[in-house]
């Protein structure tokens, strides 16, 4: 998966797509937040803002784990 997000742009889309929602709670999770930091790279801007829109109420949560 860590490959297909880093060479396919389709899978990139298709897994944002899917994870997009839960952003939030795979922030605070292991396994999830490296997931989130691999999406974070490739992200366009419009969904970077989507992405920071959705979390700024809960940034203060989700430093604190």
């Amino acid at each position: 998966m860590q490959k297909q997000l880093e060479e396919d742009a389709d899978a990139f889309n298709l897994i944002f797509s899917q994870v997009q929602p839960h952003f939030i709670e795979l922030m605070n999770n292991p396994f999830g937040n490296y997931l989130c930091q691999k999406l974070t790279e490739r992200m366009t801007d419009d969904q970077l803002t989507e992405v920071l829109n959705m979390i700024k109420t809960k940034i203060i949560w989700i430093c604190q784990n």
